[in-house]
């Protein structure tokens, strides 16, 4: 079939101005190869000059029939335009809906990942001042280990002073109380203030066997506190590793 052309040039340019991006989608519905968009906008659009010159090739009746079928065509083009706009006008509404859903769940998603933050540098800051304290009291431990440690070697060095003193103190008086008997060919007196003197020394020993006593019992005190000390650190470093460890994969996850 040939084209159609209505002659009406007001009416036809004002429905081909309104429903232009529609008329390529009509002639693939109609299935007509014979009209192509390129002919209909180059026919519509030089409709007045045609208009011209309609006495040429057609009566007046078959121009006003041409001109309602046109006026037909064009109105059939408005309703599936209205129709194209609705729905390009549904899908604008359903892909805001689709970007506001996303919107918010990149929103949400940000919170959460903002709240496991916040409660990461909470956990962070909570282990970093248990450390700290922990820190403080095993330097306040350690020092005060090392100042017993200085008060008992000097108890142990005026202890020995003391007993090498003793003990030379102890051998002039032997020697003195052996002249002594030796001299005045032992009398009695003598042998008494000798008795005397021996249980002193006697008295002297069983001192310094207790100071010795006690030096070895302070002596085992301090190493078990050495070694108490030393697991006690040795487990502490491990539940330092063990707690970094799971800070750093806390971190790593939440990253």
């Amino acid at each position: 079939d040939s084209p159609r052309i209505p002659l009406h040039p007001g009416h036809t340019s004002k429905h081909h101005h309104y429903h232009h991006p529609h008329i390529h989608h009509h002639r693939h519905k109609d299935g007509k190869g014979g009209t192509d968009g390129s002919g209909t906008r180059s026919t519509a659009g030089s409709g007045e000059g045609i208009g011209g010159s309609r006495s040429e090739g057609h009566t007046p009746s078959e121009s006003r029939a041409m001109s309602r079928k046109g006026s037909g065509s064009f109105r059939g083009e408005d309703i599936e335009g209205s129709s194209g706009v609705h729905s390009g006008r549904r899908e604008g509404v359903v892909r805001e809906g689709k970007v506001r859903e996303e919107r918010e769940r990149g929103i949400l998603r940000a919170t959460e990942l903002r709240n496991a933050l916040n409660n990461l540098n909470t956990h962070s800051n909570l282990t970093t001042r248990r450390l700290d304290t922990t820190y403080y009291s095993v330097l306040e431990k350690l020092t005060t280990l090392q100042s017993t440690i200085t008060s008992l070697k000097e108890l142990a060095h005026l202890t020995r002073g003391l007993t090498e003193q003793f003990e030379t103190e102890a051998q002039e008086v032997v020697d003195d109380v052996t002249g002594q008997v030796n001299g005045f060919d032992r009398f009695r007196d003598q042998e008494v203030r000798i008795k005397g003197l021996t249980k002193r020394v006697d008295v002297g020993r069983e001192r310094i066997k207790t100071l010795a006593g006690r030096v070895e019992i302070v002596r085992d005190r301090v190493e078990g506190w050495e070694v108490a000390e030393g697991e006690w650190q040795e487990k502490t470093r491990k539940r330092l590793r063990i707690l970094w460890v799971g800070m750093s994969f806390v971190v790593g996850i939440v990253m």
